[in-house]
């Protein structure tokens, strides 16, 4: 009986041997997927943030014209969009349209709007998160009597986790801005 419940121990803690065989440092070395290894989670290292300026220019922009002009983004990202002018007093309204948009169509609203901003706020600064690449047109109105002077920027980000809160509608509505352009220039 003594030799049987020999047997019976030496089975025992062989069983036990090769169960735990996986749990010393040395063999998490040769196998670290093995059984007792710690679980070791490597997170991707995040594309670094990168804003690039598309475009920038200033121009004259004379009274009730809608200037037009078409910008390509190379990549989806954060898009943002300064706009300023000399006189706080004039009316000016800030647009991006996916397709081309006529005079007639956006004199009666009907454009592919990807946003509208037509607030008090000078200078003007939209962020649109989520832009997807592509050509759209940046669409600046002067909503006043008198000719204005008038600059842009247009950036994207890229990259990384940049994110933003979208702005592209924010503020209270400018109520001189109102009525029909009557025309429409490019540069």
């Amino acid at each position: 009986m003594n030799e049987t419940r020999t047997r019976l121990a030496l089975a025992g803690a062989l069983a036990l041997a090769l169960m735990l065989g996986g749990c010393g440092d040395d063999d998490c070395k040769k196998n670290p997927n093995g059984p007792g290894c710690p679980v070791i989670t490597t997170m991707p290292t995040p594309l670094p943030v990168v804003r690039s300026v598309i475009q920038a220019s200033a121009h004259s922009l004379s009274s009730s014209t809608l200037w037009v002009n078409e910008f390509t983004t190379p990549k989806n990202g954060i898009l943002d969009i300064t706009v300023d002018w000399t006189f706080a007093s004039t009316p000016i309204g800030v647009y991006v349209v996916r397709e081309a948009c006529t005079l007639d169509d956006f004199n009666a609203r009907a454009c592919k709007f990807v946003t509208t901003s037509e607030t008090l706020q000078k200078p003007r600064k939209i962020t649109l998160t989520s832009f997807t690449a592509g050509t759209y047109q940046l669409l600046i109105g002067n909503f006043a009597d008198a000719d204005e002077s008038v600059s842009y920027e247009i950036g994207l980000t890229t990259g990384g986790t940049a994110s933003s809160a979208s702005a592209g509608q924010a503020g209270a509505h400018d109520p001189r801005i109102r009525g029909a352009l009557s025309k429409v220039v490019s540069f």
